[in-house]
């Protein structure tokens, strides 16, 4: 039996080319996929920062005997911490029948936290210090630097290894710019202690 010439089906060139088409759907979508995966993981990890820094600021604020002392002698102020190190070594002063002093508490209270920092995010870097600038205009980005004007607030700033940066490059650090940054007191001239 042989069909009429008006009755054809597809050709090979036409199956081919309706492959690369789909062919090329699947990548996209996929290339779009871990896009998105990677921007949902960096909005964790900012949580997670802003959630970390909150909960020291907690801590800074109801250890006020230590917030009180001068700049130079407040254990709280000039921490540096990369997650690369381990973190401080200090005695828990929770769930202890023995009395912690300011300083005792803020050891405990910083160990506590770097260790979280340490847990909760990819390689990290943590400052403490006063700012009244930590936004540098001039790069469009916020500033490890400190500015440590006594009057200024006192900030707690993380920033992370993002999954953008190391896709783009493998040698981009934690040191790039801070991610998160949080004003946790006044600095001396705005009522603080």
């Amino acid at each position: 039996m042989q069909l009429p010439s008006s009755v054809r089906g597809f050709s090979l060139p036409e199956i081919m080319v309706s492959l690369l088409v789909l062919a090329l759907g699947v990548i996209g979508s996929a290339a779009l996929q871990m896009t998105a995966l990677r921007t949902s993981r960096d909005a964790t990890h900012r949580a997670i920062a802003l959630e970390l820094a909150a909960d020291l600021g907690d801590r800074m604020r109801a250890n006020h005997r230590a917030m009180a002392l001068p700049d130079a002698a407040n254990p709280y102020l000039g921490v540096d911490y990369r997650s690369t190190m381990p973190p401080r070594a200090a005695g828990s002063c929770h769930g202890t029948a023995a009395a912690c002093d300011p300083a005792r508490l803020a050891a405990s209270d910083l160990s506590e936290w770097q260790a979280r920092i340490r847990a909760a995010l990819p390689p990290a870097r943590a400052v403490v210090c006063r700012d009244a600038a930590p936004w540098a205009a001039e790069a469009g980005r916020l500033r490890w630097d400190c500015s440590g004007d006594a009057a200024a607030p006192v900030v707690v700033k993380i920033g992370w290894r993002q999954a953008a940066a190391v896709a783009a490059d493998a040698g981009a650090s934690a040191d790039a710019a801070p991610d998160a940054v949080i004003a946790v007191a006044a600095g001396a001239g705005e009522g603080a202690p």
